[in-house]
């Protein structure tokens, strides 16, 4: 259903770059319902999945059963989104001495922020920047990205990838983290399944202005005329 008309329930129909945090218990049903929010966008959505070593997905992961493009999706190990600091210093005293002396203050701290970024952001956020709308980059089961970096690192990281032009949205199936208070939009999902996704409800914890979720209220899915039709389309026969 890329290039649905619906506008979603994003601020701005993500014309701006922004960031999202999106929550749930169940790691199939979360990417389902972040590939239904961003199907209006689908054609600038661009994919990151965190796998461990020799990991099987489960059989109603929606990158399993190749509904997301493969092209569209890159699976990387928790230790490849790793920062490196040794590069990115050298990268700092590399730009100290390539940049202008009267350049702004805070376009020199946006650069040395996005090269301290991990490779991966990197070349994900210059090969998919179109300039016209941002590219919009998920990065699905971050929580097995804790451990790699210090809280106090990972507000300035994800801030680092909306200057640099793009939205980032993170889908995290763990204890919610207090650093989801940074991000623009914090959404929960409450639901433990795909096949029982008409019941599960989504919830706006911060960010939404307008629209069914403005209030903080728990809404079913099945309710969500930007959801449901995707889901009723999309998810096969035994997750309806």
């Amino acid at each position: 259903m890329a290039g649905s008309r619906v506008e979603g329930i994003f601020p701005d129909g993500l014309r701006q770059a922004t960031s999202v945090f999106i929550s749930g218990v169940n790691r199939p049903l979360l990417k389902w319902v972040a590939l239904a929010l961003l199907d209006p966008y689908a054609n600038r959505t661009w994919w990151t999945d965190v796998r461990m070593e020799g990991e099987d997905l489960e059989p109603d992961d929606p990158i399993g059963t190749k509904i997301i493009p493969p092209e569209r999706v890159h699976v990387l190990n928790p230790r490849e989104l790793q920062a490196d600091d040794a590069d990115a210093r050298r990268a700092e005293r590399a730009a100290a001495v390539m940049l202008r002396h009267d350049e702004p203050a805070d376009s020199v701290h946006r650069i040395f922020e996005f090269l301290k970024l991990p490779e991966h952001a990197q070349e994900r956020i210059v090969s998919t920047f179109a300039g016209d709308e941002p590219a919009v980059l998920v990065l699905a089961n971050a929580q097995r990205l804790m451990g790699l970096y210090p809280s106090s690192a990972v507000i300035p990281m994800i801030n680092s990838i909306v200057d640099a032009g793009a939205c980032i949205v993170v889908l995290w199936s763990e204890a919610l983290p207090p650093e989801r208070a940074g991000f623009d939009v914090v959404l929960q999902i409450e639901g433990t399944s795909p096949n029982a996704w008409r019941a599960a409800r989504l919830r706006c914890e911060k960010g939404l202005a307008s629209g069914p979720l403005a209030h903080g209220v728990s809404v079913r899915l099945d309710s969500l005329p930007v959801v449901t039709p995707v889901l009723e389309q999309l998810l096969p026969p035994g997750g309806r």
